[in-house]
């Protein structure tokens, strides 16, 4: 009977080990995405924004005949 109770006991350290191990490697690859999303952010987006304020300061201009 003992024996079944370490047996039950070992099992669910393994789980909760293994659960632990699962988590962390998903938040890994979860913050890998994010850092890649950044970067691609960083190098599209971005840009694209500022191009998009120079044009509404262009267009502004020539409607107010500046």
């Amino acid at each position: 009977m003992a024996k079944a109770r370490e047996e039950e006991s070992l099992s669910f350290l393994l789980d909760e080990k293994l659960k632990e191990f699962v988590t962390k490697n998903v938040l890994k690859a979860k913050i890998e995405e994010y850092e890649e999303a950044v970067a691609i952010a960083k190098e599209v987006v971005l840009p694209l924004a500022k191009a998009v304020e120079r044009s509404k300061k262009v267009v502004r201009m020539l409607l107010l005949g500046g």
